[in-house]
């Protein structure tokens, strides 16, 4: 039950974000469509845990501080790549060793690559993630694993928060 109620908390917030009106009509037809949609999830077998990660919202924010610094740190070097010329550009494709095997901290591991400039997440199997590098530092850095060692940091710590 709380799945649900944090999905209709969520859809309603982000309804009432976007729409910008707050009439009478349109906040019941929002309140009507959120709740449909929940209605919907639930039918379908949606609502869980996975769908859901209630536990990582106090552990999110300290990672996404990380990621933007990273973020900020490869868009620096990819501008001084390209401000190089095509000589400073070499490109590779790199299998990165992934140790979890939930498809939320894949996904979250996945798209935090692709959310880095220079790097895009290509393909994601049940033990690596093959990633298109456009320089040999992003793909070095992958490979050592510190965005991996902190989702896992981000999963240990909001195990132990839970139970």
């Amino acid at each position: 039950m709380k799945y649900t109620a944090s999905l209709f908390a969520n859809l309603l917030l982000v309804w009432l974000l976007l729409s910008g009106h707050y009439t009478v009509l349109i906040t019941g037809l929002g309140l009507l469509s959120c709740a449909l949609v929940c209605w919907l999830g639930l039918r379908m077998g949606l609502v869980d845990a996975e769908s859901q990660p209630l536990r990582l919202i106090t552990r999110l924010p300290l990672y996404w501080l990380w990621l933007t610094r990273e973020m900020a740190r490869s868009n620096l070097r990819v501008v001084t790549r390209i401000i190089g010329g095509p000589g400073a550009i070499s490109p590779s494709l790199v299998s990165v060793p992934v140790s979890e095997k939930t498809a939320l901290y894949q996904a979250i591991y996945a798209n935090s690559i692709t959310l880095t400039p220079g790097t895009v997440s290509v393909r994601v199997q049940a033990d690596t993630i093959d990633v298109h590098a456009l320089e040999d530092t992003a793909a070095e850095d992958l490979e050592q694993g510190e965005m991996h060692r902190r989702i896992l940091q981000m999963k240990r710590s909001s195990e132990r928060g839970a139970g």
